[in-house]
């Protein structure tokens, strides 16, 4: 069960719980800093680290689906050549 923070007010959790509303059976919700801090906005600048954050993403979300997709390699290289990148 979600719990308020009170930070948001009535926003609290809202990315999740619409989701969950829509029926999506999986929500992943990630904070990997914030723009206005000056170390965390640089860190968000550095495509190498922002990659090695996205293997570690990769790497929760294999092990939470059972290793559906245990390359996470390979799956790392297909993510890079999507049309949207």
């Amino acid at each position: 069960m979600l719990k308020k923070s009170g930070i948001g007010g009535d926003n609290d959790f809202a990315v999740i719980r619409n989701a969950v509303e829509a029926g999506c059976p999986y929500v992943f919700l990630v904070e990997s800093g914030f723009h206005t801090n000056a170390e965390d906005r640089e860190f968000l600048q550095d495509n190498e680290k922002l990659k090695e954050l996205a293997k570690g993403y990769a790497k929760v979300i294999c092990g939470i689906f059972e290793n559906a997709h245990t390359d996470v390699e390979e799956m790392i290289k297909k993510i890079y050549q999507h049309p949207m990148m």
